[in-house]
């Protein structure tokens, strides 16, 4: 903890990035059919959160509405009500997916929809 809060800002922030990145990987969200896998990625040590799109959603969905689900999840752990937040912040993923992927018959789930603490 001494060594995260005495590390730069920025610093901190690329390698909150850097982890956001490789569990974007590992938990295979790259890996869906379709490119539409997100991650909602939160680290409280570097106060750190973002929404990493696979570049089929993400040219399709602009940063900007992420930001705006982030914001969200921010504003509600700021007021300490981390669960809240991470609801209303999938909700509207959510919402965003199903505009521009919607559920088909023909479509099965690649991906698990869980939350991983690391």
């Amino acid at each position: 903890p001494v060594r995260v809060a005495l590390m730069p800002r920025r610093v901190r922030r690329a390698a909150a990035h850097r982890v956001a990145m490789a569990q974007f990987e590992i938990r295979g969200l790259a890996r869906k059919h379709d490119r539409s896998g997100i991650l909602i990625f939160v680290s409280l040590a570097e106060r750190y959160a973002r929404i990493i799109a696979d570049e089929g959603i993400s040219a399709r969905v602009p940063q900007s509405q992420w930001q705006a689900a982030v914001d969200v999840l921010v504003t509600h752990m700021r007021k300490g009500r981390i669960a809240e937040g991470f609801v209303e912040a999938i909700d509207l993923c959510g919402n965003e997916l199903a505009k521009h992927f919607p559920l088909t018959g023909a479509a099965r789930r690649e991906l698990s929809d869980r939350i991983y603490l690391i």
